[in-house]
C-alpha cells in the first residue's frame, strides 16, 4: 500500500521528538491518533454508511462506536447517534412487543455508551446526564408499548421513564446543574435542543421541546412558570422553523442564549 508522504513525515517527526523527550504512553498514543485521524475518518464514515445500508443494526452500532472513539471530544456527536439509534432504529411495522423489546435493547446500549463518554468527559457530564434523562423519556413517549415494558421488573428496568430520568437529573444536580430535579428537564431543554440542531437532528429537538413544554407545570413559582411557558413556546417555534422567532426575541431571553450561534 502506498503511504501518504504527509503521514510518513508526521510519524518520522514524532519519532524524533519522542527520542529526545520521551512522553508518557497516553500522550504518545494521543499524538499518534491525532496524526493519522484525517486518513482514518473517511474510511470509518464509509464503513458506517455501508453497514447502515445493509440494515445490520449490530454492525452499525459497532462501526459508529469505532468512528466516535476517534472523535472523543465531539460530545454532541455521541449524543446524536445515541438518540438516532434509540429512537429511529428497528422496524416500525414490527409487532408492538417485539418493537418495544428492540427499543429497550437499543436504549440500554445507548445509555451504557453515554456513561462511558461521561467518564471520559467529566467537563461535559452535566450535559450528558441531562441528555440521558431526556432520551429515556422521549423513548417512552415515542412508543407506549416500550413505556409499559420499561416498567416491568423482569424484562424492563423496573421503573417508570420519569423515575429513571429523575435519577440521571439528580446526578446532574449533584454535579452542579444548579436546579431542582423536578425543574431540570425544563431548564436543560434549550441547551439540548441547540446541540441537536447543530447535529441536524431537528425531529429530536422538536421532541425535546415538546417534552419540556409538557413539564412546565412542574415549576412551582407562578411568575417563573409563566416566564418559562413563554420561553419554551419560543423554543418550540424556533426548532420547528428558525425564521419563526425574530433574533431580537432570542437576544432578549437569556434562557435561549444557546440558540444564538445557530444558523438561521
Amino acid at each position: 500500500m502506498k503511504r501518504s508522504p504527509w503521514l510518513v513525515s508526521a510519524i518520522a517527526s514524532m519519532a524524533a521528538a519522542f527520542a529526545v523527550a520521551p512522553p508518557d504512553f497516553a500522550a504518545a498514543t494521543m499524538a499518534l491518533r491525532g496524526a493519522i485521524r484525517p486518513l482514518v475518518l473517511p474510511f470509518l464514515w464509509r464503513s458506517l454508511e455501508a453497514a447502515r445500508r445493509r440494515g445490520d443494526e449490530g454492525e452499525t452500532f459497532d462501526r459508529a462506536r469505532t468512528l466516535l472513539q476517534w472523535l472523543p471530544r465531539w460530545t454532541d456527536g455521541h449524543v446524536l447517534f445515541a438518540y438516532r439509534w434509540t429512537l429511529d432504529g428497528g422496524q416500525a411495522a414490527a409487532e408492538p412487543q417485539a418493537r418495544a423489546r428492540a427499543t429497550l435493547q437499543r436504549l440500554r446500549a445507548s445509555l451504557t455508551w453515554l456513561q462511558e463518554v461521561k467518564h471520559r468527559r467529566p467537563d461535559r457530564q452535566v450535559d450528558l446526564l441531562e441528555s440521558m434523562a431526556f432520551l429515556v423519556e422521549l423513548a417512552a413517549r415515542h412508543d407506549p408499548a416500550f413505556a409499559e415494558l420499561l416498567r416491568s421488573p423482569t424484562e424492563g428496568l423496573g421503573a417508570d421513564a420519569a423515575v429513571i430520568a429523575d435519577g440521571y437529573l439528580a446526578e446532574a444536580v449533584q454535579h452542579g446543574a444548579g436546579r431542582t430535579v423536578r425543574e431540570q428537564r425544563i431548564f436543560a431543554a434549550p441547551r439540548l435542543c441547540a446541540a441537536l440542531l447543530r447535529a441536524d437532528a431537528r425531529a429530536s429537538a422538536i421532541a425535546v421541546a415538546d417534552l419540556a413544554l409538557a413539564a412546565v407545570g412542574q415549576v412551582t413559582d407562578d411568575d417563573a412558570r409563566a416566564a418559562w411557558q413563554a420561553t419554551l413556546g419560543r423554543l418550540r417555534a424556533f426548532v420547528a422553523d428558525p425564521q419563526a422567532v425574530p433574533l431580537a426575541q432570542l437576544r432578549a431571553d437569556p434562557a435561549l442564549a444557546p440558540l444564538l450561534a445557530l444558523p438561521r
